[in-house]
């Protein structure tokens, strides 16, 4: 709790020197979502020397899964999961969030979006509308470092070899560029079929 005060505080421009000072002394008790916290309030305040000691401690429960090139970190068996700051979703969340902020082209953001994504509990969510809001805002932090909200390509597609569409994809059109290939009739021929798209 103490972490998330701190994190809000830092938010508001108030930044308690003596409160910073205990919360990185007892760094090692603070679960691994209050770390996180702490890392992201640090970072605002400037205090690259403790932050950065703060994402190795939280790094060390980093795993990668090189098969499914995914990251997660893999909390303590002693997390209350049952209390907010125990959920793991919000975890990954928060150390999302701060690896972007520190890191903005880090190897590790696009395996931890991933993994996030692979492990929803309910298809569309992830177990309450809390931890689903705060997934999607490390998200929007995640794409807005990486430049994803900002492309420039044209995609092609191509049927076995030719070019049957092109498409220019730009930040005016993100949301509204024709993303629909139709094929019908006779434009469908009998057997097998390759299917490129092109960046």
């Amino acid at each position: 709790m103490d972490a998330f005060a701190y994190m809000v505080l830092v938010d508001a421009n108030s930044d308690d020197k003596k409160m910073r000072r205990l919360l990185y002394r007892d760094r090692v008790d603070l679960p691994v979502y209050a770390k996180a916290m702490f890392g992201l309030a640090l970072n605002k305040v400037g205090d690259e020397a403790r932050r950065d000691m703060i994402l190795r401690n939280i790094e060390q429960h980093l795993v990668q899964d090189e098969e499914n090139q995914t990251a997660y970190l893999k909390l303590p068996a002693d997390t209350c999961w049952w209390c907010w700051y125990g959920s793991e979703s919000e975890a990954q969340a928060y150390y999302l969030k701060l690896l972007v902020a520190v890191k903005p082209k880090s190897e590790i953001a696009p395996r931890l979006v991933k993994y996030l994504l692979n492990n929803r509990k309910n298809a569309t969510y992830w177990n309450s509308t809390r931890d689903t809001a705060v997934v999607i805002e490390a998200f929007a932090d995640y794409i807005k470092a990486a430049g994803e909200d900002r492309p420039d390509m044209t995609v092609r597609v191509l049927l076995d070899g030719k070019q049957v569409k092109s498409v220019k994809i730009d930040k005016s059109n993100l949301f509204t560029f024709d993303n629909k290939l139709v094929l019908t009739g006779d434009e469908v021929t009998t057997g097998k079929h390759r299917i490129e798209l092109v960046r």
